[in-house]
């Protein structure tokens, strides 16, 4: 029988969560790089899903970042006269995302050292970053999708 209440269950259960909303957010970092002109990306969508892969997903979510903003950057720079863009609230710097991005990832990192208070800190930080830099990616998406979506017009 299983018991709801052990500390193995609640752990495996906090896993399959985490898990789930990795995948809902390389999923998100995918369609933000399918919005991107191919000719603005830097890496194909389909290489966001090494994130996954046990350890070396943390080394891999250094790239993806990187990858992304610059990406993005390049989309901007295309449209630098486009309406769409003029006087963006979103534009935080050279490259959009990357800090956040960055500082999520050494979160994540971080949170491997063997020291217990400052690990639960650590962790707690982490997962703020990681889903103020999935808003932060949602919004430039929207902002992508929309120029694209007046260019057809």
């Amino acid at each position: 029988m299983i018991d709801f209440g052990s500390e193995a269950f609640i752990q495996l259960l906090l896993l399959g969560i985490f898990f789930i909303l990795m995948v809902l957010f390389v999923l998100t970092q995918q369609g933000t790089l399918e919005f991107i002109r191919p000719e603005n990306r830097l890496m194909p969508p389909k290489q966001v899903w090494f994130q996954l892969i046990p350890v070396l997903g943390l080394i891999w979510s250094f790239v993806v970042i990187n990858k992304i903003a610059n990406s993005i950057l390049s989309e901007l720079a295309t449209t630098a006269g486009d309406s769409v863009f003029a006087d963006d609230p979103f534009m935080e710097s050279s490259k959009p995302t990357y800090k956040l991005g960055i500082s999520y990832a050494t979160c994540f990192c971080l949170s491997l050292l063997p020291i217990p208070f400052f690990k639960l800190i650590i962790i707690v930080l982490g997962i703020i970053l990681w889903f103020a830099y999935w808003y932060k990616l949602i919004q430039y998406k929207l902002k992508i999708a929309e120029r694209a979506m007046l260019a057809q017009k």
